[in-house]
C-alpha cells in the first residue's frame, strides 16, 4: 500500500504553502508567495503552488536598485521583511542603544606607575599582598606599590631630601583598586579606618594616597608610635599616649610629606593624602591590568 504524499506517480508529493513564513513553501516554489501580506490560512494542497500576487510597495520600493532584489530575498529568508519590520527594526535598534541609555562609562587614563621608579627607590612592604594585614585574607594578587604621576613626582621629592638625612620611606600601600576598598569596608566599617565606598569612593582608589613610615639607610624601621594598621587610638596624631621619641619620628615625617605637598590623615599617623585629592578620579582597574601596562580603564560612576 503506498500513502500519498511519499512521491510516486499515482500520488503525487503533497505541497506546503502558506503566506506566513517563506521557509514553509516546499521543493522550487520556497521563493514564492512570499513578498505580499497573508490572504489565506495555512492550507496543505496537491496542486502546484499559485502564482504570486503583484508586487508589494515594500519590495516594489526596494526593487528600483540594483542589487537589492538579492538582499531582499534573504531578508525575506529570516522573516525581517515581513509587515512587522520596521516594529522589530525599531526594538533591536533601541536594544543595541541600551548600554548608552544606561550610561555606559567612557574610557578615562588611569594615570598610575610604579612607586619603584622614584628614585632613589623606596622600601616597599605590600602586607595586602599577604594574610598578615588587618582583614587576615590576601587582597592583592601581588606585591606592588602604584601611585599617581603627581603623588609618585612629589613622593620623589620627599625621598630625595630624606636621603640627604641618611633616611628614607617605607612604603605600605598606594593605589587600591575599589572593588578591594569595599572589600574591605565590609570587614571594618568604620570611616576613621576604611573609607565607605558608597560615600567618598575612597582615598586609595585614587592613587594620591599613601602609607608610609621612615627607615635609616640600612633599611630599619624608625620607632613610630603603633605598627601599621594598628586601629586604635595611639595611632591617631592627637594621642597623648607617644614617647618622645616616637613624636619626634612622626612629626619629621610629617614635615617632611607637608612640604611637598601631602596631607596627614588624623586617625592614622602612617597615612598621607595629595592635596586636592578629590579633583583625581576613583578607578577600580586591577592590579594586572596595571602590570601590563594598560592605561585606559573605566571611568567609575
Amino acid at each position: 500500500m503506498r500513502i500519498a504524499g511519499f512521491g510516486n506517480s499515482k500520488y503525487p508529493p503533497l505541497r506546503r504553502h502558506s503566506h506566513w513564513h517563506p521557509g514553509l513553501v516546499g521543493g522550487r516554489n520556497r521563493f514564492r508567495n512570499r513578498f505580499d501580506p497573508p490572504d489565506q490560512p495555512f492550507f496543505w494542497s496537491s496542486s502546484p503552488a499559485p502564482e504570486p500576487e503583484p508586487l508589494s510597495f515594500r519590495y516594489r520600493a526596494l526593487k528600483q536598485e540594483p542589487g537589492i532584489d538579492m538582499w531582499y530575498r534573504h531578508l525575506m529568508r529570516f522573516g525581517m521583511a515581513h509587515r512587522h519590520f520596521p516594529r522589530l527594526h525599531f526594538l533591536l535598534l533601541l536594544l543595541g542603544l541600551a548600554p548608552c541609555f544606561a550610561g555606559e562609562q567612557p574610557e578615562i587614563a588611569c594615570g598610575l606607575v610604579r612607586a619603584a621608579t622614584i628614585y632613589p627607590p623606596p622600601l616597599e612592604e605590600v602586607r595586602y599582598a599577604t594574610t598578615y594585614n588587618f582583614t587576615g585574607h590576601v587582597m592583592y594578587p601581588f606585591p606592588a606599590v602604584f601611585l599617581h604621576q603627581d603623588a609618585a613626582a612629589a613622593l620623589q621629592q620627599v625621598q630625595e631630601e630624606l636621603s640627604s638625612q641618611g633616611l628614607g620611606l617605607k612604603i605600605y600601600d598606594g593605589y587600591r583598586p575599589l572593588s578591594v576598598q569595599a572589600k574591605m569596608w565590609q570587614i571594618v566599617p568604620d570611616e576613621r579606618y576604611v573609607s565607605d565606598p558608597l560615600k567618598s569612593q575612597g582615598k586609595h582608589t585614587r592613587g594620591t594616597a599613601v602609607d608610609v613610615t621612615l627607615v635609616d639607610y640600612l633599611g630599619n624601621e624608625l620607632r613610630m608610635p603603633t605598627p601599621y594598621d594598628s586601629f586604635t587610638e595611639k595611632a591617631h596624631r592627637d594621642s597623648e599616649k607617644w614617647t618622645s621619641a616616637e613624636s619626634a619620628n612622626s612629626r619629621k615625617l610629617e614635615a617632611a610629606m607637608k612640604k611637598y605637598g601631602f596631607v596627614p590623615f588624623l586617625y592614622e599617623w602612617w597615612h598621607y593624602d595629595l592635596a586636592d585629592w578629590q579633583n583625581y578620579p576613583p578607578l577600580d582597574i586591577s592590579f594586572e591590568d596595571l602590570a601590563r601596562g594598560e592605561p585606559l580603564t573605566k571611568a567609575v560612576p
